[in-house]
Protein backbone atom coordinates (compact mmCIF):
# COMPACT_ATOMS: atom_id res chain seq x y z
CA UNK A 1 0.00 0.00 0.00
CA UNK A 2 1.53 3.26 -1.07
CA UNK A 3 0.72 6.91 -1.74
CA UNK A 4 2.07 8.58 -4.87
CA UNK A 5 1.90 12.37 -4.98
CA UNK A 6 2.65 14.03 -8.32
CA UNK A 7 3.60 17.72 -8.21
CA UNK A 8 3.53 19.20 -11.71
CA UNK A 9 4.91 22.60 -12.70
CA UNK A 10 2.05 24.33 -14.57
CA UNK A 11 3.84 27.65 -15.15
CA UNK A 12 2.89 28.66 -18.71
CA UNK A 13 6.09 30.73 -19.16
CA UNK A 14 8.23 27.68 -18.43
CA UNK A 15 6.17 25.51 -20.77
CA UNK A 16 6.55 28.10 -23.54
CA UNK A 17 10.34 28.25 -23.11
CA UNK A 18 10.53 24.45 -23.18
CA UNK A 19 8.50 24.22 -26.41
CA UNK A 20 10.89 26.71 -28.04
CA UNK A 21 13.93 24.84 -26.72
CA UNK A 22 12.83 21.39 -27.89
CA UNK A 23 10.96 22.59 -31.02
CA UNK A 24 8.08 20.25 -30.29
CA UNK A 25 4.41 21.13 -30.75
CA UNK A 26 3.44 17.80 -29.16
CA UNK A 27 5.44 18.42 -25.98
CA UNK A 28 2.45 19.01 -23.69
CA UNK A 29 0.58 16.01 -25.08
CA UNK A 30 3.60 13.72 -24.62
CA UNK A 31 4.36 14.90 -21.07
CA UNK A 32 0.74 14.48 -19.99
CA UNK A 33 0.78 11.04 -21.60
CA UNK A 34 3.81 10.10 -19.48
CA UNK A 35 2.04 11.29 -16.32
CA UNK A 36 -1.02 9.20 -17.22
CA UNK A 37 1.20 6.14 -17.75
CA UNK A 38 2.61 6.56 -14.24
CA UNK A 39 -0.85 7.07 -12.73
CA UNK A 40 -2.38 4.06 -14.49
CA UNK A 41 0.60 1.90 -13.52
CA UNK A 42 0.53 2.90 -9.85
CA UNK A 43 -3.15 2.47 -8.99
CA UNK A 44 -3.61 -1.20 -10.03
CA UNK A 45 -0.57 -2.38 -8.03
CA UNK A 46 -2.67 -2.47 -4.85
CA UNK A 47 -6.31 -1.82 -4.02
CA UNK A 48 -5.15 0.49 -1.22
CA UNK A 49 -2.84 2.61 -3.38
CA UNK A 50 -3.60 6.30 -3.53
CA UNK A 51 -2.76 8.92 -6.14
CA UNK A 52 -2.76 12.69 -5.72
CA UNK A 53 -2.00 15.14 -8.54
CA UNK A 54 -1.04 18.64 -7.37
CA UNK A 55 -0.36 21.70 -9.51
CA UNK A 56 2.15 24.43 -8.81
CA UNK A 57 2.94 27.63 -10.71
CA UNK A 58 -0.73 28.17 -11.59
CA UNK A 59 -3.09 30.76 -10.05
CA UNK A 60 -5.98 28.29 -9.61
CA UNK A 61 -7.13 28.14 -5.99
CA UNK A 62 -7.65 24.38 -5.77
CA UNK A 63 -4.21 22.90 -6.37
CA UNK A 64 -5.48 19.30 -6.23
CA UNK A 65 -6.10 18.34 -9.86
CA UNK A 66 -6.90 14.70 -9.18
CA UNK A 67 -7.35 12.53 -6.10
CA UNK A 68 -8.04 8.81 -6.38
CA UNK A 69 -9.56 8.96 -2.90
CA UNK A 70 -12.50 11.08 -4.04
CA UNK A 71 -12.64 10.22 -7.76
CA UNK A 72 -15.77 8.56 -9.07
CA UNK A 73 -15.31 5.06 -10.47
CA UNK A 74 -17.14 6.12 -13.61
CA UNK A 75 -14.58 8.84 -14.32
CA UNK A 76 -11.60 8.03 -16.55
CA UNK A 77 -8.32 8.72 -14.75
CA UNK A 78 -6.63 9.63 -18.05
CA UNK A 79 -9.27 12.13 -19.18
CA UNK A 80 -9.50 13.72 -15.72
CA UNK A 81 -5.72 14.22 -15.49
CA UNK A 82 -5.48 15.50 -19.07
CA UNK A 83 -8.28 18.06 -18.79
CA UNK A 84 -7.28 19.35 -15.35
CA UNK A 85 -3.60 19.77 -16.22
CA UNK A 86 -4.50 21.70 -19.37
CA UNK A 87 -6.91 23.85 -17.36
CA UNK A 88 -4.17 24.73 -14.83
CA UNK A 89 -1.67 25.67 -17.56
CA UNK A 90 -4.28 27.74 -19.42
CA UNK A 91 -5.11 29.58 -16.18
CA UNK A 92 -1.43 30.44 -15.79
CA UNK A 93 -1.28 31.71 -19.38
CA UNK A 94 -4.29 34.00 -18.81
CA UNK A 95 -3.02 35.35 -15.50
CA UNK A 96 -1.58 38.90 -15.58
CA UNK A 97 0.74 37.94 -12.71
CA UNK A 98 2.63 35.18 -14.53
CA UNK A 99 6.19 34.66 -13.21
CA UNK A 100 9.32 33.13 -14.67
CA UNK A 101 9.84 31.03 -11.52
CA UNK A 102 7.51 28.63 -9.72
CA UNK A 103 6.77 28.62 -5.99
CA UNK A 104 6.73 25.08 -4.63
CA UNK A 105 6.24 25.61 -0.89
CA UNK A 106 2.42 25.48 -0.80
CA UNK A 107 2.27 22.41 -3.05
CA UNK A 108 4.92 20.57 -1.03
CA UNK A 109 3.10 21.45 2.19
CA UNK A 110 -0.11 20.02 0.74
CA UNK A 111 1.72 16.87 -0.33
CA UNK A 112 3.34 16.27 3.08
CA UNK A 113 0.05 16.87 4.91
CA UNK A 114 -1.82 14.49 2.60
CA UNK A 115 0.72 11.74 3.16
CA UNK A 116 0.68 12.32 6.91
CA UNK A 117 -3.09 11.77 6.92
CA UNK A 118 -2.71 8.68 4.71
CA UNK A 119 -0.10 7.27 7.08
CA UNK A 120 -2.38 7.73 10.09
CA UNK A 121 -4.94 5.52 8.35
CA UNK A 122 -2.28 3.02 7.20
CA UNK A 123 0.67 2.91 9.60
CA UNK A 124 2.82 0.71 7.33
CA UNK A 125 2.16 2.73 4.20
CA UNK A 126 4.98 3.96 1.97
CA UNK A 127 4.97 7.18 0.02
CA UNK A 128 6.86 9.34 -2.43
CA UNK A 129 6.56 12.70 -4.09
CA UNK A 130 7.36 12.87 -7.81
CA UNK A 131 8.09 16.39 -9.06
CA UNK A 132 8.00 17.46 -12.70
CA UNK A 133 9.95 20.72 -12.81
CA UNK A 134 10.38 23.20 -15.67
CA UNK A 135 11.33 26.41 -13.83
CA UNK A 136 14.43 27.97 -12.23
CA UNK A 137 14.84 28.31 -8.48
CA UNK A 138 12.80 30.83 -6.49
CA UNK A 139 15.15 32.12 -3.79
CA UNK A 140 12.23 33.68 -1.88
CA UNK A 141 11.13 30.38 -0.32
CA UNK A 142 14.39 28.67 0.60
CA UNK A 143 13.74 28.41 4.34
CA UNK A 144 10.14 27.24 3.83
CA UNK A 145 11.19 24.52 1.40
CA UNK A 146 14.06 23.24 3.54
CA UNK A 147 11.69 22.84 6.50
CA UNK A 148 9.29 20.90 4.26
CA UNK A 149 12.10 18.68 2.94
CA UNK A 150 13.17 17.83 6.48
CA UNK A 151 9.53 17.13 7.35
CA UNK A 152 9.30 14.75 4.38
CA UNK A 153 12.50 13.03 5.53
CA UNK A 154 11.03 12.44 8.99
CA UNK A 155 7.99 10.82 7.38
CA UNK A 156 10.23 8.61 5.16
CA UNK A 157 8.67 10.39 2.21
CA UNK A 158 11.15 10.29 -0.67
CA UNK A 159 11.21 13.04 -3.28
CA UNK A 160 11.95 12.17 -6.93
CA UNK A 161 12.57 15.06 -9.31
CA UNK A 162 12.51 15.09 -13.11
CA UNK A 163 13.79 18.46 -14.40
CA UNK A 164 12.85 19.04 -18.02
CA UNK A 165 14.55 22.39 -18.45
CA UNK A 166 16.48 24.54 -15.99
CA UNK A 167 18.26 23.01 -13.01
CA UNK A 168 16.68 23.89 -9.68
CA UNK A 169 19.27 23.63 -6.85
CA UNK A 170 16.58 23.52 -4.15
CA UNK A 171 14.95 20.47 -5.75
CA UNK A 172 18.37 18.80 -5.94
CA UNK A 173 18.62 19.32 -2.20
CA UNK A 174 15.09 17.94 -1.76
CA UNK A 175 15.96 14.62 -3.40
CA UNK A 176 19.27 14.39 -1.56
CA UNK A 177 17.78 15.15 1.88
CA UNK A 178 14.87 12.72 1.46
CA UNK A 179 16.89 9.90 -0.15
CA UNK A 180 15.23 10.24 -3.55
CA UNK A 181 16.61 10.91 -7.02
CA UNK A 182 17.07 14.05 -9.11
CA UNK A 183 17.49 13.68 -12.87
CA UNK A 184 17.72 16.14 -15.72
CA UNK A 185 15.56 14.67 -18.48
CA UNK A 186 17.11 15.54 -21.84
CA UNK A 187 14.21 14.30 -23.96
CA UNK A 188 10.50 13.87 -23.37
CA UNK A 189 10.86 10.29 -24.61
CA UNK A 190 12.98 9.54 -21.51
CA UNK A 191 10.26 10.63 -19.10
CA UNK A 192 8.15 7.41 -19.09
CA UNK A 193 11.33 5.39 -18.49
CA UNK A 194 12.26 7.48 -15.44
CA UNK A 195 8.73 7.28 -14.06
CA UNK A 196 8.20 3.56 -14.48
CA UNK A 197 11.72 2.51 -13.49
CA UNK A 198 12.19 4.52 -10.30
CA UNK A 199 8.79 5.84 -9.19
CA UNK A 200 6.68 2.68 -9.04
CA UNK A 201 6.31 -0.01 -6.39
CA UNK A 202 8.89 0.20 -3.62
CA UNK A 203 11.09 3.00 -4.91
CA UNK A 204 13.88 2.22 -2.45
CA UNK A 205 14.18 -1.33 -3.77
CA UNK A 206 14.19 -0.01 -7.33
CA UNK A 207 17.01 2.39 -6.47
CA UNK A 208 19.03 -0.39 -4.88
CA UNK A 209 18.38 -2.77 -7.77
CA UNK A 210 19.48 -0.29 -10.42
CA UNK A 211 22.23 1.14 -8.18
CA UNK A 212 21.13 4.66 -8.99
CA UNK A 213 22.30 7.39 -6.66
CA UNK A 214 22.84 11.12 -6.69
CA UNK A 215 26.61 10.90 -7.10
CA UNK A 216 26.98 14.54 -8.07
CA UNK A 217 27.97 16.91 -5.31
CA UNK A 218 24.93 18.76 -4.00
CA UNK A 219 25.50 22.45 -3.34
CA UNK A 220 23.88 23.43 -0.04
CA UNK A 221 24.97 27.04 -0.23
CA UNK A 222 22.17 29.52 0.36
CA UNK A 223 21.41 32.14 -2.28
CA UNK A 224 21.09 35.75 -1.25
CA UNK A 225 17.64 37.27 -1.47
CA UNK A 226 18.93 40.51 -2.98
CA UNK A 227 20.85 39.16 -6.01
CA UNK A 228 19.98 35.43 -6.04
CA UNK A 229 23.68 34.51 -5.91
CA UNK A 230 25.15 31.69 -3.78
CA UNK A 231 26.94 32.94 -0.68
CA UNK A 232 29.26 31.23 1.81
CA UNK A 233 29.03 34.04 4.36
CA UNK A 234 26.12 36.44 4.58
CA UNK A 235 23.76 38.46 6.75
CA UNK A 236 20.57 36.73 7.91
CA UNK A 237 17.37 38.56 8.82
CA UNK A 238 16.35 37.63 12.36
CA UNK A 239 12.64 37.86 11.44
CA UNK A 240 12.20 36.00 8.13
CA UNK A 241 15.66 34.32 7.87
CA UNK A 242 16.29 35.80 4.42
CA UNK A 243 20.00 35.79 3.50
CA UNK A 244 21.72 38.92 2.17
CA UNK A 245 25.18 39.00 0.64
CA UNK A 246 25.96 42.43 2.12
CA UNK A 247 24.75 44.54 5.00
CA UNK A 248 21.60 46.54 4.28
CA UNK A 249 19.59 48.60 6.82
CA UNK A 250 16.20 47.14 5.76
CA UNK A 251 15.45 43.50 4.90
CA UNK A 252 14.58 43.13 1.23
CA UNK A 253 12.21 40.24 1.95
CA UNK A 254 10.08 41.38 4.89
CA UNK A 255 10.94 45.07 5.32
CA UNK A 256 12.32 44.75 8.86
CA UNK A 257 14.57 47.67 9.84
CA UNK A 258 17.75 46.49 11.52
CA UNK A 259 18.96 48.35 14.57
CA UNK A 260 22.60 49.32 14.47
CA UNK A 261 24.35 49.30 17.85
CA UNK A 262 27.26 51.71 17.92
CA UNK A 263 30.08 51.11 20.34
CA UNK A 264 31.09 54.08 22.45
Amino acid sequence: MSCLILVVDCNSNSWGHLVEKWHSDLLLKNVIGSIIILANSHLPLSAGNRLLLVSTGSPIQNKVLFSSEFASKSVSVASEIDSNLRRAIEASARSPDAYTHTNYSSSFALAVCHFNRFKRENSKAAGRIVVLNLSPESHAEQSKLMNLFLGAQQQNLRIYVASLSLTNPMLRQASDVSGGIHREVKSVEDLPDFFTRYCLGNSKEAQDAFALRNFEKIDYQASCFCHNQPVSLGFVCSVCLAVHCQYIPICVACGTAFKVTRKR
